[in-house]
């Protein structure tokens, strides 16, 4: 959270690992290695808020993390760690009551000469905060009127007054030698690495603001507003102060653009020029504490209490000019270090240059930066170009790295993907270990729109039936460049049922001249021109089931003739007796009689299942559908059809549908229904599709279709006509 508050635009990865207990390695040296042996590099910052005093440790393990941390370092990477809140007492538990027996020494993992070791400051502004404080609400999030002079953080006493371990850990390394370049005003001799290097507010006096979602409990530190109100976190301690200087550093990559690696040398240089004010020096002056003593825990000390009372601890070492092992160099401010970064190094001088002015769209533009230097080695490393119109490093439309040509240092970046505009084209050199940053003058550089020509080759009209394709020709020419700068896409004016298909589908950049096809294709039943139109289904009625019957009574009729006078009799009587069982079946009446089961009527989906509509003025292929009715449960299984809405086609007694006239509107599907003649309470129901189809257009009144050609920013169009039948 703080790291992402000091430098808001920046990405925060958490990197998080359990122990594996089969190789007996830790989380924390497991996720640290993530990050250092990860290629390509997942973050150039690295902030580890965790540790533990040296004195528990072997020279194995504080090797471990300083050669994990020089690796690190020559990849790019800067890396910070807390110093720990235990004051000089490193061993001790923070935060809770003193042992018995109390050890100087530092966080194991800050003994790294190749990591930056943040302890923790204290405001001093308890004796005239209004001095220091606004005491009413101005509306920009702000209520510190100036800087307020800090001590070192230690807090002996706790909320209720209780004795505690709560200070800026710091010491020397007993593994680990003083670094050639820790050196200047407080920097105790050559005990060892020294720690910490700087320091931020740390106390619970002075505690930061946090919203965290995972926080949960009664009372949640989302600072998500339940009736009215919020909880928010209130954090403190060295392990928030080492994400300042990560958050800080993200903004000298982002300024630079370009990592900074192992940051100390240049801290300590800097340091070394007071001038600059790069620092806040915390002494026992600026602290505030009155009658400092380094045996009773104050502000201007990271002394530890004993079990006791306030005396009798461990006396850890006093805040001095310059270094001290209680808060380092000091804390920073930030605007003068991001603007006296490369102080003191020879001065360079950057000019940038075009290859061409103005650039079409697309069209490959290169910039060179040449460097040079008012010192004796020549320039290395990065060279940003970006847009002035926005502020550095915004803006940025690409790097390259320095080269030696023809014995000037110059770095070359091509593009060919800005888009069309004026841009205010200048270098930006990061510096190197012996060269200060510079800044070119800016240049504007044009991007203009491409130039083609979009031409038809033969006729622009066509005439179709619904259904059909018709095609038309063209051809785009590049006329700004000799080929086109950029890929070339087609279009044509949206029309339902109607589709464009291009072919090539589009033109690929650095492409000359090129003709292009285009098949306009309608939606209907009628067959491509190519194809021969099928004879449409008979749509007699069916007729040998009905001719059956007939055939029996004609059969009948004939033998009749034929027969004698006593077969007649023996048949009537035959009749009679058939006639008397009948009505033996169903003349019993009373008692439990079951009623006879309902009439279902079911019709079967049409064949086909859709159609589309008809247009007899065109001589369209007639649209039809045969239904079929089903009806259960009794001898008469005569229908009557019905369309629903009636206006959406016809259908006959034999259930052959025939779709209606094609119209603007038409619904996607119609109803069709059978009712019982036996029961009119009882019908059924089937759905069939009706498919949109190209409406066809009155005579001399065919569709307008333009057709565009895009290059970028640059569109050409045609219109072309197209008669429907």
């Amino acid at each position: 959270m703080r790291a992402g508050s000091v430098a808001p635009v920046a990405t925060i990865d958490l990197v998080v690992s359990a122990d594996d207990q089969q190789s007996g390695l830790n989380g924390i040296r497991i996720a640290a290695t993530y990050v250092v042996d990860t290629n390509p590099v997942p973050a150039y910052i690295m902030n580890i808020s965790f540790g533990a005093c040296e004195a528990d440790r072997t020279q194995a393990d504080v090797q471990f993390w300083d050669t994990l941390f020089s690796q690190g370092a020559a990849e790019g990477i800067s890396t910070f760690v807390a110093s720990g809140d235990s004051g000089a007492a490193g061993c001790d538990a923070d935060f809770q009551p003193p042992p018995q027996n109390q050890i100087a020494s530092p966080n194991y993992i800050c003994s790294s000469s190749y990591s930056t070791c943040v302890g923790g400051t204290e405001f001093a502004d308890t004796s005239n905060p209004s001095q220091y404080w606004s005491q009413s609400y101005s509306g920009n999030l702000e209520s510190a009127l100036s800087y307020i002079p800090e001590g070192g953080w230690n807090e002996p006493l706790n909320g209720q007054g209780a004795i505690q371990v709560a200070s800026s850990g710091g010491g020397f390394s007993s593994y680990i030698p003083t670094p050639s370049w820790q050196v200047g005003t407080g920097v105790p001799g050559t005990q060892g690495r020294y720690t910490p290097d700087l320091a931020f507010s740390s106390s619970a006096h002075d505690g930061y603001f946090g919203c965290l979602a995972a926080s949960g409990g009664a009372h949640p530190g989302d600072c998500v507003v339940r009736n009215g109100g919020f909880y928010f976190e209130y954090f403190f301690g060295t392990s928030a102060a080492a994400p300042d200087m990560a958050g800080i550093t993200a903004l000298l990559n982002q300024k630079f653009q370009s990592p900074q690696g192992e940051l100390n040398q240049r801290l300590y240089y800097l340091a070394a020029n007071p001038a600059l004010k790069v620092f806040h020096d915390v002494t026992v002056d600026t602290s505030g504490v009155s009658g400092c003593v380094v045996t009773t825990p104050s502000m201007c000390n990271n002394s530890t209490p004993s079990p006791t009372g306030l005396t009798g601890g461990l006396s850890g070492y006093l805040v001095t000019p310059g270094f001290d092992e209680v808060t380092g160099l000091g804390s920073i401010d930030v605007s003068n270090l991001l603007a006296n970064w490369y102080a003191g190094f020879p001065a360079t001088t950057s000019v940038v240059t075009f290859s061409v002015n103005p650039a079409f769209q697309g069209e490959p533009a290169t910039f060179t930066a040449t460097v040079t230097t008012a010192g004796t080695n020549p320039p290395t490393g990065k060279v940003t170009f970006f847009n002035a119109y926005y502020s550095f490093p915004f803006g940025a439309i690409g790097t390259a790295f320095l080269n030696t040509v023809n014995g000037a240092q110059v770095a070359t970046f091509t593009t060919s993907t800005l888009p069309v505009g004026s841009y205010l084209i200048t270098a930006f050199y990061s510096g190197d270990a012996n060269n200060a940053d510079s800044t070119s003058p800016s240049l504007t550089q044009n991007i203009i729109p491409p130039t083609f020509t979009w031409a038809a080759q033969g006729s622009t009209s066509g005439s179709v039936l619904s259904g059909q394709s018709a095609t038309y020709n063209f051809i785009a020419t590049p006329t700004g460049l000799s080929t086109f700068a950029l890929s070339v896409s087609f279009s044509c004016t949206p029309i339902a049922t109607i589709t464009c298909t291009f072919n090539p589908a589009q033109i690929a950049a650095d492409s000359g001249s090129t003709p292009v096809q285009l098949s306009i294709t309608t939606t209907g039943p009628n067959p491509p021109v190519a194809s021969k139109i099928r004879r449409k289904a008979d749509s007699r009625s069916p007729w040998l089931p009905l001719a059956l019957p007939l055939t029996a009574i004609v059969t009948v009729g004939f033998a009749r003739r034929r027969m004698s006078k006593r077969s007649a009799i023996a048949g009537m009587f035959a009749c009679l007796a058939l006639l008397g069982l009948l009505v033996a079946c169903g003349g019993g009446g009373g008692g439990n009689s079951v009623p006879p089961p309902a009439i279902l009527v079911t019709v079967s989906p049409g064949v086909p299942a859709s159609l589309f509509p008809n247009d007899a003025a065109d001589n369209w292929p007639l649209q039809t559908a045969q239904f079929t009715a089903t009806v259960s449960n009794t001898n008469n299984t005569a229908v009557t059809w019905a369309v629903v809405p009636p206006n959406l086609g016809t259908i006959d007694a034999n259930g052959l549908y025939t779709a209606p006239t094609v119209a603007a509107g038409l619904p996607t599907s119609v109803a069709i229904t059978a009712t019982s003649v036996a029961d009119p309470t009882k019908f059924g129901q089937a759905t069939e599709t009706l498919n949109a189809a190209t409406i066809p257009t009155p005579i001399g009144q065919p569709y307008t279709i333009y057709v565009y050609a895009f290059e970028g920013n640059t569109t050409n169009n045609i219109p072309v006509t197209l008669a429907v039948e």
